[in-house]
């Protein structure tokens, strides 16, 4: 086995994640290793590295046997020591990639041509993509572009025929968009509320759903860990582990809030001991309000799996959510500087001026998951451990007082 092999050649360069002799065909097989679960669908891409790979290994003079695609198995339960055979998937994909040989000799041929050209480009491909597959230089090739334009329209890369119809017809800016058009309701909602400085607001929907809460409300939020290789026993690749939650609770309309929190701060499972403090301060009855209750209820449906003895309430706690953002991607409130946008962090500095996470050392999820990968495995200065539990429950307890925060404004709005 020989890891991160380099090869050069014609012009090309690459460096292959493992290389292996092959003594009966005496010849390198290829192994890409992904950072993906065989269960995922889009592999083209893997695909295409695999047969750059083979095709520079030919031109450098090495004979070249069969290609592997390495991905964690979704199936995977880690149970003790792991053992590479049963969380690795490794797939044959030598006959797709043949069959691909002329397309990847033909791009290569492409790319080499481009790179000999002595005239700097005018335009990018980007021009026809949604804003997150912009490439660095789009502001460099397109400046006349607005910070907010066509590419900030919601879900426009589902719609990328739309999106190429706009640009064809030098449509670029939010407010350049002609009243009469193909655009989606949820496109046009975002359109509206900038053009007229207006806010979309359905008073009677939004009371429907506000008069299906139920108090006492539990305000809840997870913070997740999914490492790729399990960590913990019970786990599987990717599976989002909750490590810390916040939960706000008020028992009447009005109430003075309830906080409670946990945050895991041992080396360990965090599972059992979140679950089962958890279920002792959340009662019952009531509503579970969280923000996205999809994921929330994966996160407790994988708890489950581990925690058996717990299922019923778990199950129980994902019957009584509600889900707080459900107003705004029905789209019975829509502002302006949402911008189309349906997270918390887009909602609560409109509803509730004054209140957002840019004070805060931790702002996002990622982030979070990072700090405490931190704080459990590479730190071991206590005062920076102790700042970054600060931090987390700091987070934390600010996403569940968000969702407080903006259930009041709609209640007061209405």
């Amino acid at each position: 086995f020989i890891f991160q092999a380099s090869f050069a050649a014609d012009g090309l360069y690459v460096m292959c994640d493992v290389v292996v002799w092959n003594e009966r065909l005496e010849a390198w097989d290829i192994y890409e290793v992904k950072g993906t679960t065989s269960k995922d669908v889009k592999k083209e891409d893997h695909y295409w590295d695999l047969a750059f790979q083979r095709e520079v290994l030919e031109r450098a003079g090495k004979r070249v046997g069969s290609l592997y695609l390495v991905e964690l198995n979704k199936e995977f339960i880690k149970n003790g020591a792991i053992d590479p055979d049963d969380l690795l998937q490794i797939t044959d994909i030598t006959g797709e990639i043949d069959t691909m040989r002329v397309e990847v000799q033909t791009e290569i041929g492409a790319c080499k041509n481009k790179l000999k050209q002595t005239n700097q480009p005018s335009a990018c491909e980007c021009r026809f993509r949604s804003l997150a597959k912009h490439c660095d230089a789009f502001k460099f090739f397109y400046p006349e572009v607005p910070d907010y334009s066509v590419y900030n329209l919601a879900r426009i890369g589902n719609s990328l025929k739309k999106l190429r119809d706009l640009v064809e017809s030098n449509i670029i800016a939010i407010e350049d968009i002609p009243r009469e058009n193909n655009l989606t309701d949820i496109q046009k909602n975002q359109i509206f509320t900038h053009n007229f400085d207006s806010i979309i607001q359905d008073k009677n929907a939004i009371k429907r759903e506000l008069e299906q809460l139920a108090y006492p409300l539990y305000f809840l939020d997870y913070e997740t860990y999914p490492a790729a290789v399990p960590v913990f026993d019970g786990c599987f690749p990717f599976q989002q582990v909750p490590f810390q939650y916040s939960l706000h609770v008020q028992d009447s309309p009005g109430s003075e809030l309830k906080h409670f929190e946990f945050l895991h701060l041992e080396n360990s499972n965090p599972i059992p001991s979140l679950v089962q403090q958890l279920r002792a301060n959340v009662g019952g009855r009531g509503s579970v309000i969280v923000w996205n209750k999809s994921f929330e209820g994966m996160v407790n449906n994988n708890m489950a799996l581990q925690v058996p003895e717990f299922a019923d309430f778990l199950s129980d706690i994902n019957n009584r959510f509600y889900d707080l953002r459900d107003i705004f991607t029905a789209q019975y409130y829509v502002h302006k500087d949402f911008r189309g946008k349906t997270s918390i962090k887009s909602v609560l500095p409109v509803l509730v001026p004054g209140f957002s996470y840019e004070d805060l050392n931790i702002q996002d999820g990622g982030s979070a998951c990072n700090a405490w990968k931190q704080m459990i495995y590479e730190t071991d200065d206590q005062a920076a451990k102790d700042q970054i539990c600060r931090d987390l429950l700091d987070y934390c307890w600010l996403d569940t007082l968000a969702m407080v925060k903006i259930l009041e404004a709609l209640l007061d709005a209405n």
